[in-house]
């Protein structure tokens, strides 16, 4: 491995070398969250038109192949950057999927929920802010 890549893990780093994070990799982390709950929102709906007389449908192919597509790229993304950093960012998914369900599926968005989304972009803004 190439000592000069700051991208490398810390114990393949240079004594001194501080681990960072590309930007590309948290927008492509970002994206990969998206996605992931687009994944999500169709597998509900793919779920729900389950019968025994058809045990698939195209959802349920659409809510695999996002999530499949989302957890290639952010498993890739972990090569630049900082675990702590980018799994935090790995937490918006919940944010989006309360957001989808609440505007595709009409499901209730309740005070708790906005507070778990504030918490939730509160969280990933502090671990950004000690990283930086």
């Amino acid at each position: 491995m190439d000592g000069n890549n700051v991208y490398h893990h810390r114990c393949f780093l240079d004594r001194g070398q501080e681990m960072t994070t590309a930007p590309f990799a948290l927008a492509l982390t970002g994206f990969a969250c998206f996605l992931g709950a687009w994944g999500a929102l169709f597998l509900k709906k793919g779920a729900v038109l389950l019968t025994r007389e058809k045990p698939y449908n195209k959802y349920l192919l659409y809510g695999i192949l996002c999530d499949g597509v989302g957890i290639a790229i952010g498993t890739t993304m972990l090569r630049f950057g900082e675990l702590t950093v980018l799994y935090a960012l790995n937490a918006t998914t919940y944010m989006w999927i309360t957001l989808f369900s609440w505007y595709f599926l009409q499901e209730e968005m309740t005070k708790k929920k906005l507070v778990g989304i504030m918490c939730i972009v509160l969280g990933v803004a502090l671990v950004g802010i000690s990283a930086a």
